[in-house]
C-alpha cells in the first residue's frame, strides 16, 4: 500500500487519515496530506513522527452507528431504583499494577447496593471475574453489543476505562447524553470531544474523580445535567461531510490544531504497556 501511494506522488492527491494517532504508522512521505482528529493526533505526527505542520489538516471523527437499531435489553432484571453503571471495549484498557479500575469498582458497588454494573467487550478477564464472583446478581460481563448507541442511551454512567480510556466509547456516551466518568494518568486521551476543557469531565486527582462519582450515583438532577453537557461535544455526520470537502476542495479545515504546542508526553503511556507486557509475559527466572 505504501508502495502504491509513492507510485502516486504528483499524479493525485493523497490524503491519510490518522486513525489510531496514538500509534506509530510507516510512511511519513506517502502522502499530501494527513488528517488529524485532535491536538494530540497532531502533536505526535508532528514531533514524533516528523510530518511538517502544512501536511496536516484537522479533520474530526464521530462513530458510525445505525439509527434503527433498538434496544436489546439489559442483562439482569432493570429495577426503577437501580443504578447502570456501563463500561465497555478490550479489557486489557482496564489493567494497571495497582489494579485502579477494579478498586474504583468495587468501592462504590460495596457501598451503593442498586448499582448494577454491566460490561461488554473481550480480553483478560481475570480482575473482572473477581468483581462478578463477588457481585453475582450486580455485575455482568457480556459480548460487544451491536445496539451501542441504544444501549448508552439506557443506562446512568458510563464509566471509562483506565488506564486507557476508549476514544470511540467516550463519543458514544456524549451523543447519547451520558456523562463520561474519566480518570486520567497522561494527556493522551485529552481532547476526543470537541469542548473538553469546557466540560471538565476528564480527572487527574483521584480525591476529586471520586467526589464525581459519588454525586453522579447520589444526585438524579446533577447526573442528568452534566449528560445535557456533552451531547453536542461531538462532530455531526453534516459537518464531518462539510469539513471533509472542503479539505479535498481546497486543501482547508474549519477545524483547528494547536500543532505548535509541545511534545505530548508519552512516557507514562508508553509505561502502560511495558508494564502489562511484564506482568503477562516474562516470569522469574529460577537461579538454582
Amino acid at each position: 500500500g505504501l508502495m502504491a501511494f509513492m507510485h502516486f506522488a504528483g499524479k493525485m492527491k493523497r490524503y491519510q487519515v490518522n486513525l489510531t494517532d496514538h500509534a506509530f504508522w510507516l510512511g511519513v512521505n506517502a502522502f499530501d496530506y494527513c488528517l488529524e482528529a485532535r491536538n494530540v493526533g497532531a502533536s505526535i505526527s508532528t514531533n514524533y513522527r516528523k510530518i511538517p505542520m502544512d501536511k496536516i489538516l484537522c479533520q474530526p471523527n464521530y462513530p458510525f452507528f445505525d439509527k434503527n437499531i433498538e434496544f436489546q435489553g439489559y442483562p439482569f432484571d432493570k429495577k426503577p431504583d437501580d443504578i447502570v453503571v456501563f463500561s465497555g471495549g478490550q479489557l486489557y484498557k482496564t489493567i494497571d499494577t495497582e489494579n485502579t479500575y477494579y478498586k474504583f469498582l468495587d468501592h462504590f458497588m460495596s457501598k451503593y447496593k442498586n448499582i448494577k454494573f454491566w460490561y461488554a467487550g473481550y480480553g483478560e478477564d481475570t480482575e473482572m471475574k473477581k468483581i462478578i464472583n463477588k457481585y453475582p446478581d450486580r455485575a455482568y460481563h457480556t459480548a460487544e453489543r451491536k445496539d451501542l448507541f441504544a444501549l448508552m442511551q439506557n443506562i446512568d454512567i458510563y464509566y471509562c476505562t483506565y488506564p486507557i480510556n476508549g476514544g470511540m466509547m467516550l463519543q458514544y456516551s456524549a451523543l447519547a447524553g451520558k456523562i463520561p466518568l474519566l480518570l486520567q494518568t497522561h494527556d493522551i486521551f485529552s481532547d476526543i470531544l470537541l469542548n473538553n476543557e469546557e466540560l471538565k469531565i476528564g480527572f487527574k486527582d483521584k480525591e476529586k474523580y471520586h467526589q464525581e462519582f459519588e454525586r453522579l450515583i447520589t444526585d438524579p438532577e446533577y447526573r442528568k445535567q452534566r449528560g445535557d453537557q456533552v451531547k453536542n461535544s461531538v462532530i455531526s455526520e453534516e459537518q464531518f461531510q462539510s469539513n471533509l470537502s472542503k479539505i479535498m476542495l481546497k486543501s482547508e479545515s474549519d477545524f483547528k490544531l494547536k500543532i505548535g504546542m509541545d511534545a505530548v508526553y508519552t512516557e507514562e503511556f508508553r509505561l502502560t504497556y511495558f508494564e502489562r507486557f511484564v506482568k503477562t509475559h516474562l516470569r522469574p527466572v529460577n537461579n538454582g
